[in-house]
């Protein structure tokens, strides 16, 4: 079980958040309640892919979030 958040990725609406200014991996849009439409920077964790399909081999994977089901949605497709 994995949490998304800070674990596995680093999201935020304002990409001058990161360590690296402005370095990202991704760049999506994330609307909530149908209405609220907000940009997400998502820099994923080193190695994240590679451990994820080494995982995956043996175990299910679960992944949770605080956040909203579109938030959690959107970034596991780009994962």
């Amino acid at each position: 079980m994995f949490d998304l958040d800070e674990t596995l990725i680093k999201a935020t609406n304002d990409p001058s958040r990161f360590e690296d200014k402005n370095v990202y991996d991704v760049k999506t849009e994330l609307i909530i309640d149908r209405k609220i439409k907000k940009d997400v920077y998502i820099s994923f964790r080193p190695y994240l892919f590679e451990m994820l399909r080494t995982l995956k081999r043996k175990f299910e994977l679960v992944v949770f979030t605080a956040g909203f089901n579109t938030y959690a949605e959107v970034i596991i497709k780009q994962i």
